[in-house]
């Protein structure tokens, strides 16, 4: 059986990101692979958008507020 599992070294003990399926004082194999702390980029909303291929209607840019909160008092 072979898993892997996330945790933060606090400069005495592994503390791990989530449980482990084994009985408690079984021995282990720890290979440790340091995780970048510096946060990915997240790609904005355009990004995402053209990734997925959103399809809306021709006129999404200039009502949006209408699909977002609804037709205005007055819109027909």
């Amino acid at each position: 059986m072979s898993e892997t599992v996330s945790g933060t070294y606090d400069g005495t003990v592994i503390k791990l990101d989530a449980p482990m399926n084994i009985d408690p004082n079984t021995r282990v194999r720890v290979t440790v692979e340091p995780v970048s702390s510096v946060p990915s980029r997240v790609p904005g909303f355009l990004e995402t958008a053209l990734r997925n291929q959103v399809v809306g209607p021709r006129d999404w840019a200039t009502n949006i507020e209408g699909y977002l909160h609804g037709p205005l008092a007055g819109d027909d």
